[in-house]
């Protein structure tokens, strides 16, 4: 028992150390002026715990959790400006645009200090990924379910895929994946179910005696259904994974988020 609190202690400590260090970088005048960023803690737990599998040491953790989040942000950020609506103000659009260019140069900076030269190659191809399926799903072009879901899964999960990729850690990474997908389809159902009406249902017939809410909520709940048992059956191929529930729902007590 007290072995595994000093465990929890120590896992507590590095995610601590690593939010402070994004919060960090923040440019005071952007902080002042935008909105804050908030940083999702459960990301940055199942990143650690990825590379803790691989035994790397705490200052290369963050410095590779660190550089992710700077990426994370700076393809969010630049994300809110498509959208003419979330910001009509030019000069807070302008701000956004620098924001996003300023995280995006912070994350370069940060590469520059990881040992790998070759994690670079990894982390661009995901960003071509989450670029490319947000661009399909902009235009309305994701015409199926299947094609929607992708798109979605993708967006949110392909730069955790990349680390995983490139440490080798097939398991982690289609854990995290199914994981991240979970949670954004039980935190993002309204926008999910926009887009199905919107995109989907009007393209083909459908049964009149069901209504498009209905039809959305059984296609979801069908989904995160397989995905709660794909999760399952990872858990139990690797020890670690048994306890990440256990560990999540503890380093959450301590700070539920923090923003940039």
């Amino acid at each position: 028992m007290v072995v595994e609190d000093d465990s929890m202690n120590s896992i507590n400590t590095l995610i601590t150390n690593i939010k402070q260090q994004i919060k960090a970088k923040n440019h005071p005048y952007i902080q002042e002026n935008l909105d804050d960023y908030p940083i999702d803690d459960q990301k940055i737990l199942l990143l650690v715990l990825m590379l803790q599998s691989k035994q790397l040491s705490n200052d290369h953790i963050e410095k590779y959790v660190v550089t992710v989040f700077l990426i994370i942000a700076a393809l969010d950020i630049h994300d809110l400006v498509s959208n003419d609506n979330h910001i009509p103000d030019f000069k807070e659009r302008q701000l956004t645009v620098l924001a996003g260019d300023y995280y995006s140069g912070l994350y370069y900076k940060t590469l520059a200090d990881i040992p790998n030269i070759e994690m670079i190659r990894y982390l661009a191809e995901g960003i071509r990924i989450v670029n490319e399926h947000k661009l399909f799903i902009y235009k309305g072009e994701q015409k199926t379910t299947e094609e929607f879901m992708n798109s979605m899964k993708l967006i949110e999960t392909a730069i955790f895929q990349k680390v995983a990729e490139f440490f080798h850690e097939p398991v982690w990474g289609e854990f995290t994946e199914n994981w991240l997908f979970l949670q954004l389809l039980q935190n993002e159902q309204e926008k999910i179910k926009t887009y199905l009406e919107k995109n989907v249902f009007n393209t083909r017939n459908v049964d009149s005696g069901y209504g498009f809410d209905s039809i959305s909520e059984k296609i979801m709940n069908e989904y995160m259904e397989k995905i709660h048992v794909r999760i399952n059956t990872l858990q139990n191929q690797m020890p670690q994974m048994n306890n990440f529930n256990k560990k999540l729902t503890s380093s959450l007590n301590f700070d539920e988020s923090i923003v940039i």
